[in-house]
């Protein structure tokens, strides 16, 4: 009976850690994303005012929670991570099943953007972890700790060596995308991508399904008819109005709502998208307000160059055309297009970032200030191939975090394997 309780706190213990660093760590490596999906929350429950404080407590919730998964599964501080752990589930099962049934935010944000789920399926996904979590916490209180390290050295490597470097770990994807660009990119809009690939609906695709509503009016009293009952033939039923309310959603391509208009209304997108061997620079920048004189002289510097190489550079911004002159007058020589800002956020966390563009796919991206230098982006450029082009992203600090991961539990077993020989003599 002990034997099966302890296999069943090992395997409780290892779900909700593998749960809980992949949750975790898909959400910090762009802790820009979990933010605005706080912001939709804080909108949904009244509380837009707070919406200053959604990236600082993004990254907090993030961070700690890859921490309680890396706690979980390397065994260290498990009374904390326990408790963690359980206080998680007992706020968020609820929360989630709020979502459920009120709908207020389609997504919860839960692994990100990386696996996009129901309200429902989190719900249910939220149940079992819920119960392990209640598990392992009256097991802890009923069980009295006797695995306590049996030399010095082992002692500074349990209770402090171990979860400080966890602790540096679980936070470092958040720094990282906070002063650059998230090192995973789980978005339509990611290096390698084809942006008309990702705009295309697939033959045979599932449309919208719509049922129309009528509103019939007899002796001053309205009543609702479907389309198979209203009363067409009844001449003492007078029409009011109808609506087409949507019955199911139908197939919606990664991305759909991406355009590039002028001032009089005219779409651009497709000369962005070309399937030409012009190299194209697409500028985001959601607010105008936040650029300062540099940033104007920066972007005057790569207009200028795309000029001389024979490229093009678009400027996509969410601004109002009155912001737009303003950014003119203050010297600003890019050609401005209004975009939607949740696809411009979408595009490139940063304030003002930067896309390099061939035949439509995105081959690498910069924020502003990590941009090559003007001369970069030269004739010589142009004529390389894509290849030679596309950027690696955040491929090598994933690489080195996996590297860094590996030591640590290497370092891990060999502390454990010393308590043990010191434990025997």
């Amino acid at each position: 009976m002990q034997s099966a309780k302890r296999i069943l706190v090992v395997l409780c213990r290892i779900l909700l850690g593998v749960v809980f660093t992949f949750s975790g760590f898909v959400k910090s490596v762009d802790p820009q994303g979990f933010a605005y999906k706080i912001q939709d929350y804080f909108t949904a429950f009244g509380l837009a005012s707070l919406h200053p404080t959604a990236y600082v407590l993004a990254v907090l919730l993030v961070s700690l929670e890859f921490y309680v998964g890396l706690l979980l599964l390397f065994g260290e501080l498990q009374k904390f991570a326990t408790v963690m752990v359980t206080l998680f589930m007992i706020v968020f099962t609820p929360l989630t099943l709020y979502l459920a049934i009120a709908n207020p935010v389609s997504d919860c944000g839960c692994f990100g953007d990386a696996i996009k789920l129901t309200n429902w399926q989190t719900f249910w996904k939220n149940v079992p972890l819920l119960l392990a979590s209640i598990f392992l916490l009256l097991e802890l209180r009923s069980t009295t700790s006797t695995n306590k390290p049996a030399c010095f050295k082992c002692k500074i490597m349990r209770n402090a060596l171990f979860p400080v470097l966890l602790a540096l770990f679980a936070f470092f994807p958040a720094f990282w995308a906070t002063v650059d660009l998230p090192m995973i990119d789980f978005r339509p809009y990611r290096i390698g991508a084809n942006l008309l690939k990702g705009m295309a609906i697939p033959e045979g695709a599932p449309q919208d399904e719509f049922r129309t509503e009528f509103v019939y009016e007899k002796d001053g009293v309205e009543k609702k008819f479907s389309e198979f009952d209203y009363p067409w033939d009844d001449s003492t039923w007078h029409y009011v109005s109808s609506e087409n309310i949507l019955v199911q959603k139908g197939y919606e391509p990664p991305i759909h709502d991406f355009a590039l208009e002028t001032m009089t209304g005219e779409n651009k997108i497709q000369d962005l998208l070309a399937s030409d061997s012009v190299l194209r620079l697409l500028v985001v920048t959601p607010f105008l307000e936040t650029l300062t004189d540099d940033d104007i002289s920066q972007l005057n510097a790569l207009q200028s160059q795309c000029e001389a190489s024979r490229m093009q550079l678009f400027h996509g911004t969410a601004a109002s055309q009155d912001l737009q002159e303003d950014l003119y007058k203050r010297g600003l020589k890019t050609a401005l297009y209004t975009t939607n800002e949740r696809t411009l956020k979408t595009i490139v966390r940063a304030a003002t970032g930067v896309v390099l563009i061939r035949n439509a796919v995105v081959l690498n991206k910069w924020r502003l200030h990590a941009t090559p230098d003007a001369g970069y982006f030269n004739e010589a450029l142009a004529s390389q191939p894509d290849a030679a082009l596309m950027g690696s992203g955040g491929t090598s600090i994933v690489g080195g975090m996996a590297i860094v991961l590996l030591l640590i539990a290497i370092a891990k077993i060999l502390t454990l394997r010393r308590k043990d020989t010191v434990s025997a003599s």
